[in-house]
């Protein structure tokens, strides 16, 4: 699998909580040179709709890179 960049692509949000959609779990690759497990976040506000990255904490570029995660090993 290939790192791919938030600027070229930013993963589907397809899972429902209220007026936010979710990617799922995948890994995340930080400005600050660290894998983390992550996920998008796609809230939709009364004007306009915001992408978050979970721990973000208000870094707007704090993930740069991301890819899905890898099957695990312990399923056929």
């Amino acid at each position: 699998m290939e790192w791919i960049s938030v600027k070229e692509r930013l993963p589907d949000c397809w899972s429902q909580h209220r007026n936010h959609y979710g990617s799922g779990y995948l890994l995340g690759y930080t400005k600050y040179n660290e894998v983390e497990i992550t996920q998008l976040w796609k809230v939709y506000t009364e004007d306009s709709v915001i992408y978050e990255w979970e721990g973000q904490d208000g870094e707007d570029d704090y993930i740069t890179h991301w890819m899905p995660m890898p099957k695990s090993p312990l399923k056929d």
